[in-house]
C-alpha cells in the first residue's frame, strides 16, 4: 500500500521522544508498505540525517521553517502575537507554511494514496488539502499539557496567555478528533480523553491504542551496587516546558536535600535554558547540552529520574530506561499510560518528601535498583518492543484500508 507520511520534523537524529516514536513508526511501516515522507526541517543543516530514512522512503520532502523557539525569539515572538489574531492555538498556526501546503498538494497530484498518516495533531492544520483516507497519530493530547501548565503556572499573565490558547487548542483537536475516523492514542488513559470529546450524536470508529515501542544497542548489566556514590541521570530536549520544569523543581526541591557526597546529576538534553546552564555551577551537577549518544549516560549512571507534573502521552525515557535495563523513579504523571507496578519495574514519587524517602531507601539497600531494572525489562519485551508495535500498526492500517 502507498502512504503519504506527514510529520512535524525529520525524525533524525534521534533526540527526543517524538522523533523516536516516529523513527520506529517508519521503520515498522515501511516493511509492508512504500512510503512518501514530508516534514519540516529547522535549517539546512538538518538535511545531513536523510540518509537515516532514505531506506525506509521512497520519497523525502523537507520544508525548511524555523520551529524551534531558542533558535530564533524575533521569530518565536512574532509567531506567537500572530497567533493570538487567528482562530489557530500558537502550538498549531507554527506549523503553518505556504511552502509545505504546496508540496502536499502537489504530492497528492501526482500520486494515488491508500491513506494518509499524519504524524501529531498539529499537521492536521493541513486537513482540507487531503484526499484520501486520513490516520492521524496522536503523540500526546496536546489540550491536557496546556491545561496542566495553567495549573502549574504562577505567573497571572502567563496564564490568561496560556488560557487563551488553551481554549483555542480545545476547540481544534475537538474539531479534528471528531472529523475523523482513524485515530491512535498511545495510552488508554489518553484514549479516554480524546474518546471524551467526541460528540455522541454520531458514531466513529473507536480510537486505537498502539503504544510507542523502540529498539536499543545497549543493556546495562553494572548497577553500581558497591558504588558509594549515585549518579542520577536526567534526559529530554529543555525546549519542551515540561522537561525543563520539572528537573529545575527537582533541583530546588529534592537534589538540593540530597548529600553531595553520595549523589551526582547529569542533566543530558538539548536547548537547556539559561536557568538550567546555571545549575552545572553546582558541584554536583553536570549539565551536558545536547550529545549525540545518550547510550554513554545510560551506562555509567544507576538511575533515571522523571520528575513530570504536566505532560499527555507516553514518556520515551522511561521505554529507553526499561529496555535498556535501567531501573527509574518518575512521578505519576510521568509515568501515566505505562504499564507499570509501582516497587516492581518502577519507583514512584509525587513530592519532596516521597522523593527524598525513596533516595535514602536506595542508598541504603542499592540492590533495589537491579530488580527494579530487570522487572522493567521484562516488560519492554512484553510490551514496547518493536515486534510489538509491527504486529498492532500493521492490524490497524489493514482495517483502515478495508473500511476506506
Amino acid at each position: 500500500m502507498k502512504i503519504l507520511f506527514i510529520s512535524t520534523l525529520l525524525p533524525c537524529p534521534q533526540d527526543n521522544g517524538g522523533k523516536i516514536k516516529t523513527f520506529h513508526t517508519l521503520k515498522v511501516l515501511s516493511k509492508n508498505h512504500t512510503i512518501d515522507f514530508i516534514s519540516f526541517i529547522n535549517n539546512k543543516d538538518e538535511q545531513q540525517f536523510i540518509d537515516q530514512i532514505s531506506e525506509y522512503c521512497s520519497n523525502i520532502s523537507l520544508v525548511e521553517k524555523i520551529l524551534i523557539k531558542s533558535h530564533s525569539k524575533k521569530i518565536f515572538l512574532m509567531s506567537f502575537i500572530k497567533s493570538l489574531f487567528s482562530k489557530y492555538p500558537y502550538v498549531v498556526n507554527k506549523f503553518y507554511s505556504r511552502k509545505m501546503k504546496n508540496k502536499i498538494t502537489k504530492l497528492q497530484e501526482n500520486n494515488m494514496y491508500d491513506v494518509i498518516y499524519v504524524d501529531h495533531l498539529q499537521m492536521m492544520r493541513y486537513k482540507k488539502l487531503f484526499d484520501f483516507p486520513v490516520i492521524l497519530d496522536q503523540h500526546n493530547v496536546e489540550s491536557l499539557i496546556v491545561k496542566r501548565h495553567i495549573q502549574k503556572e504562577k505567573s497571572i499573565v502567563k496564564k490568561i496567555f496560556l488560557y487563551l490558547e488553551y481554549i483555542k487548542l480545545y476547540r481544534f483537536e475537538k474539531k479534528t478528533i471528531n472529523e475523523l475516523d482513524y485515530i491512535i492514542a498511545l495510552s488508554d488513559r489518553d484514549k479516554n480523553e480524546l474518546q471524551n470529546m467526541r460528540n455522541n450524536n454520531y458514531i466513529k470508529k473507536e480510537i486505537e491504542t498502539i503504544p510507542i515501542c523502540i529498539e536499543t544497542d545497549l543493556i546495562k548489566y553494572n548497577y553500581h551496587v558497591n558504588s558509594k556514590k549515585i549518579n542520577l541521570l536526567f534526559i529530554g530536549t529543555m525546549s519542551w516546558f515540561p522537561n525543563s520544569q520539572g528537573i529545575q523543581w527537582f533541583v530546588k526541591n529534592v537534589f538540593s536535600q540530597l548529600d553531595k557526597e553520595k549523589f551526582h546529576l547529569f542533566i543530558v538534553g538539548g536547548n537547556p535554558t539559561n536557568e538550567i546552564i546555571q545549575l552545572n555551577q553546582i558541584s554536583n551537577i553536570t549539565v551536558t547540552g545536547y550529545v549525540k549518544d545518550v547510550n554513554e549516560y545510560f551506562s555509567f549512571c544507576d538511575l533515571l529520574i522523571v520528575p513530570l507534573f504536566i505532560g499527555s502521552g507516553l514518556r520515551v525515557k522511561i521505554l529507553e530506561a526499561f529496555a535498556k535495563g535501567m531501573p527509574v523513579i518518575s512521578t505519576q504523571i510521568g509515568a501515566e499510560g505505562l504499564a507499570f507496578k509501582e516497587r516492581e519495574n518502577i519507583l514512584i514519587a509525587n513530592n519532596q518528601d516521597e522523593f527524598l524517602e525513596v533516595f535514602k531507601e536506595i542508598y541504603e539497600d542499592m540492590g533495589i535498583l537491579k530488580s527494579i531494572a530487570l522487572k522493567g525489562r521484562e516488560t519492554y519485551l512484553n510490551k514496547y518492543s518493536l515486534l510489538a508495535l509491527e504486529k498492532d500498526l500493521n492490524k490497524f492500517i489493514s482495517t483502515v484500508i478495508k473500511s476506506g
